[in-house]
Formats: structure tokens, C-alpha cells, sequence
């Protein structure tokens, strides 16, 4: 191994994040021209959308999972069915939607689990 002591120091300098390389980053682009800054730090434009809030698939009508993207009439009525869910990884265990459509809809949807009856002493 007569090319060992190359590749210690390339190790070292890949794992402290390469900042022999960071002068070649980009820098951010700017800021469109109707934003403006919040207190935050994020930006703001005027025609932003407010960003929907999640349906609760424990307890939510047809209607309102049909309103997340990806989940049809069929989803709807398997989301349904297949009733409660622990957590919203439950919809790939229980083989109520396919992986690919749960990493399309996860960032829509939300559980709140049910309380389980407490066991009798």
C-alpha cells in the first residue's frame, strides 16, 4: 500500500468539510424586487400563497384528503378504511399507498394518534 500516505490527508481535509474548496462557492442570488425582510430573516414577496395546513388523516372526510396532491378517490377511501394510524409512516406498513406517493403527500398530511384505553389493575 505505497499510496497510504496520500490518502490519510485526503481524508482528514474531505472530513473537516473542504474548506480548501469552499472559494468556489456561488454566492446567493438575490432578493426578487417586491420581497422584503421579516424579523426572522425570511423573505416575503406579495404574491407568496400562504402554504395549506396538513389534513389530519385520522379524521378527515374524503373530500378534504382528495384537497392534498397525489391522493385520489381510491387513496381516499383506503386512507379511510384502513383507519387509525400511530404515525404517517403507518400508509407504507399498511400497504394503503405506495412509497412513491407517501414521499409525495408526506409534507401534507399530519396524524394525531388516538388514545389508547389505559389497561385496567
Amino acid at each position: 500500500m505505497p499510496y497510504r500516505w496520500i490518502s490519510v490527508p485526503l481524508s482528514a481535509m474531505l472530513l473537516a468539510g473542504g474548506s480548501a474548496f469552499a472559494a468556489d462557492e456561488t454566492k446567493p442570488a438575490a432578493k426578487p424586487a417586491g420581497a422584503t425582510q421579516s424579523k426572522t430573516g425570511s423573505t416575503k414577496t406579495g404574491t407568496q400563497s400562504k402554504k395549506a395546513k396538513p389534513v389530519e388523516i385520522n379524521s378527515a372526510t374524503a373530500a378534504q384528503l382528495k384537497t392534498v396532491p397525489g391522493i385520489g378517490d381510491a387513496d381516499a377511501q383506503r386512507i379511510i378504511i384502513n383507519r387509525p394510524y400511530m404515525t404517517r409512516s403507518h400508509l407504507v406498513t399498511k400497504n394503503v399507498l405506495s412509497y412513491d406517493t407517501y414521499m409525495a403527500v408526506q409534507d401534507h398530511i399530519t396524524v394525531i394518534p388516538p388514545e389508547l384505553p389505559k389497561a385496567k389493575k
